[in-house]
């Protein structure tokens, strides 16, 4: 999968690839110029039976608000569905309400919300537990 966007003026682009794609290609990327600007990590729900896990979504700050979680997400959800999950879940907080914001414009919907100690029980911060129904909601790519 490809994705495109703006930099500078300068046309660039940007594949997105699954860990075995990159694995096949033996790419080395100390020899490299190109880099890593976002990663989606994908693994079994231990909570919830045929659901997957969405987890570590990052892109770096330089490259944020063009597109690339989005398509991220994207691939990530095809990625649950070809696998035969039933869907998918994840955890973010209020600290990443961009990030929130994106997972429910992609489909996602909020199972709960809930505050989790921190520092010794001193702080507390808002989770928001989201999950995305492959039967219930058709897929959002």
């Amino acid at each position: 999968m490809n994705h495109f966007f703006l930099n500078s003026d300068l046309k660039t682009k940007c594949t997105i690839f699954r860990e075995s794609e990159f694995n096949e290609k033996n790419i080395d990327v100390t020899k490299c110029r190109k880099k890593i600007v976002g990663t989606i990590a994908i693994v079994k729900s231990q909570a919830t039976e045929g659901y997957a896990w969405l987890r570590r979504m990052a892109v770096n700050s330089n490259y944020q608000k063009k597109g690339i979680a989005t398509a991220l997400i994207s691939e990530a959800l095809h990625f649950c569905c070809e696998k035969k999950y039933t869907g998918v879940e994840l955890v973010t907080t209020e600290c990443h309400d961009n990030a929130r914001h994106l997972y429910l414009k992609k489909g996602f919907h909020m199972k709960q919300m809930y505050h989790k100690q921190i520092v010794g029980g001193v702080i507390s911060i808002l989770m928001y537990e989201l999950l995305y129904d492959f039967k219930t909601n058709k897929l959002n790519v």
